[in-house]
């Protein structure tokens, strides 16, 4: 009789751990704090924004054990696979971003030369969230300055306590404060974990002061001085844990010992 072998494929093995990805829609939302609840007011008038083209989104912040996969080294302070990745310079997490672009088949969505970054916004490529893109999905259709409530900024505070790390309740037992694992608290009602507290995510922007003009997809620029982080961070009073704040830091050296990353691309 004649025998026919049965066919075999073969899957390439990833040598490199991916985020988890979460779909997101495009829509319009009210972006900025709002009056009459806890939030700074620099970061008012709320205004509408629309965000028209469709998103993936990590569920979770990058985590330690994923940069490390690719690029092959760690530079956290808090060392632990499950943690977000911090102490990161612009430099890498724009090359974390490109490398993993590149294994995956993807559009590198930035150019660098030198320590000179350049968006290619139409690329499909793994990139950082613009901060309007940010706060679009970290509210996930909610409208108060939480996606769980109305955060009135006592301490210890209940509402904080189901989402979020912070000054309260991110003490160890030796006293001190610390970054955590990811998701381990409630997700936001897109399925995205830590978008408030543990550690500030950083977004490729710098600020622009607000206006009420309607926006569509709305983008600052990069000055290359100061970059936006968003969702505040594990050593932050509950006061400051709304989801329409923004910080900024300096872009020299390492971004922050207290951001992290989460990755976005278009769908």
């Amino acid at each position: 009789a004649n025998a026919v072998a049965p066919d075999f494929v073969v899957k390439a093995v990833r040598s490199y751990e991916l985020p988890e990805m979460v779909a997101i829609e495009p829509g319009t939302f009210m972006m900025g704090n709002i009056e009459g609840q806890r939030g700074n007011g620099r970061y008012r008038p709320q205004h509408s924004v629309t965000i028209t083209r469709g998103l993936w989104v990590s569920k979770y912040e990058v985590t330690q054990r994923q940069y490390e996969s690719v690029i092959g080294s760690n530079p956290s302070e808090w060392r632990s696979d499950s943690r977000p990745i911090t102490n990161l310079s612009l430099v890498e997490i724009v090359t974390y971003c490109n490398r993993l672009s590149e294994l995956e088949g993807y559009t590198k969505a930035y150019t660098l030369e030198g320590s000179n970054v350049t968006w290619n916004r139409t690329a499909n490529g793994y990139r950082l969230p613009t901060s309007a893109e940010w706060e679009y999905f970290a509210r996930s259709g909610t409208t108060d300055n939480t996606y769980a409530g109305v955060n009135t900024g006592e301490e210890p505070n209940p509402l904080l306590e189901e989402i979020a790390w912070y000054s309260t309740n991110s003490i160890d037992p030796d006293g001190k404060r610390s970054i955590k694992s990811v998701g381990l608290k409630r997700a936001n009602q897109w399925g995205l974990h830590d978008v408030i507290g543990n550690v500030h995510e950083v977004c490729f922007e710098s600020f622009v002061p607000y206006s009420s003009e309607p926006r569509t997809d709305p983008w600052g620029g990069f000055r290359g001085d100061s970059i936006v982080v968003r969702g505040g961070n594990y050593s932050l009073r509950a006061s400051s844990m709304v989801v329409g704040d923004v910080s900024q830091v300096v872009t020299e050296g390492t971004v922050s010992r207290a951001a992290g990353i989460r990755l976005v691309r278009f769908k």
